[in-house]
């Protein structure tokens, strides 16, 4: 925990118990065998114009490198989750996980799906990044991470779409300078 996470944490995560709900689901929807098969959905239907496929296969694999950025850094950091170690933490409808929190792995999966949208479209990419932000929320509010590890997720996934299209972007620049004119 840093300085300002529990003022904004004990705030964010006393909003109204009628909000748990919604809030909740998008802490676990990546869960949900009716949300994978949208997601897999949207990833065939971006896939399905050429023009997009590229974006798509950053989108498709990605996420899994920022998950994986996420926990590198609780292994490396081992900073506990709120609702371990704060008895004044109300845990909304999720349970407390047992594994550290450093960086949160949802913020970043879905921050990442968001920006990675939004280099291959803005109209694709802008409310995916609202989702990305929510979906870090979710995680403050349901009692599971400090908002300093939700930042850290948004962060990673952020970064790992930035560092993803840039590579790609300079392997599809080189392969056009090779081609034969």
């Amino acid at each position: 925990m840093i300085p300002g996470d529990e003022p904004l944490m004990r705030w964010i995560n006393g909003w109204p118990e009628g909000l748990s709900p919604f809030f909740a689901f998008l802490s676990t929807a990546t869960k949900s065998p009716v949300v994978i098969a949208g997601m897999v959905g949207f990833l065939v239907w971006l896939f399905w114009k050429k023009e997009r496929r590229v974006g798509a296969a950053i989108t498709a694999v990605g996420w899994l490198a920022a998950n994986e950025v996420c926990d590198m850094f609780k292994a490396a950091i081992s900073e506990p989750r709120p609702c371990s170690i704060a008895d004044w933490v109300v845990v909304h409808g999720v349970g407390c996980a047992d594994s550290m929190g450093t960086a949160s792995s949802h913020a970043a999966n879905m921050m990442f799906v968001g920006v990675s949208l939004t280099f291959l479209n803005w109209r694709i990419g802008v409310p995916w990044l609202a989702i990305g932000f929510l979906v870090g929320l979710s995680r403050i509010y349901v009692g599971v991470h400090w908002p300093s590890q939700v930042l850290l997720g948004w962060l990673v996934g952020a970064g790992v779409a930035g560092l993803l299209w840039m590579a790609a972007r300079m392997a599809m620049s080189r392969s056009k300078a090779a081609e034969p004119a």
